[in-house]
């Protein structure tokens, strides 16, 4: 990555228990993937990465800016989707796909009203328009992902950090979230993902860290 490149995200020895010392650059712009099996420490570097959870020591920086020291500011230009197992918690699932995004706009700390036209944006998006109405239990998992992906995208990020975007989605249709990824990098979107799929890698990243048992092995282009 060339250095005159604009940095979206930068982490200087970022910590915490059972991840080592992570130093990552991601130019704006960028889909950059972290690789690992189960237990690499890779959801631990989503939280991190997120502002999901706090270092025990190092630095993230978004835009620039330390996130801690400039966290009210930087955290809407942050959207987050998290992994299946963490995602769309009760009461989301009692909900429709509109009835969720407006709750979420809510925990935001947005009015419906002012939201009800950026909520029809991030469906149409996702390709979830014309189910809006239909409650989130009756969705298969690409539809979930694509939900929360929305959900993700309601405040304008300028950074999407996503983790394992494919989990719980049907071989067949994981060409449908990648195809989005891509349709954000081309509006000019940077996105963090973590994986455990090289395919995934191949397809929509520019370049890859590999995690193994919390410790960064390598940065590459795959």
């Amino acid at each position: 990555m060339s250095e005159e490149k604009t940095l979206t995200l930068e982490t200087i020895d970022l910590c915490q228990s059972g991840l080592h010392p992570l130093t990552l650059k991601v130019a704006q712009g960028e889909i950059f993937g972290i690789l690992g099996p189960h237990g690499s420490g890779k959801t631990a570097a989503f939280n991190l990465l997120s502002g999901k959870s706090s270092p025990t020591s190092g630095t993230l920086k978004i835009l620039g800016k330390d996130f801690w020291r400039h966290e009210r500011e930087l955290r809407r230009l942050v959207g987050a989707c998290a992994s299946p197992q963490h995602d769309i918690n009760t009461p989301g699932l009692e909900y429709t796909a509109r009835e969720h995004l407006n709750f979420e706009a809510g925990l935001i700390g947005f009015s419906h009203e002012k939201y009800r036209d950026r909520i029809d944006e991030v469906l149409a998006f996702v390709g979830l328009a014309a189910y809006d109405n239909l409650l989130v239990t009756a969705f298969p998992g690409d539809m979930r992902r694509r939900l929360a992906l929305a959900r993700a995208l309601l405040t304008k990020p300028q950074l999407v950090i996503i983790d394992e975007p494919t989990a719980g989605v049907a071989e067949e249709k994981c060409e449908l979230i990648w195809k989005l990824l891509r349709d954000l990098q081309d509006e000019g979107k940077t996105i963090v993902l973590t994986t455990s799929s090289w395919q995934e890698v191949q397809e929509v990243c520019d370049r890859v860290a590999q995690l193994c048992e919390g410790e960064l092995q390598d940065i590459i282009a795959p």
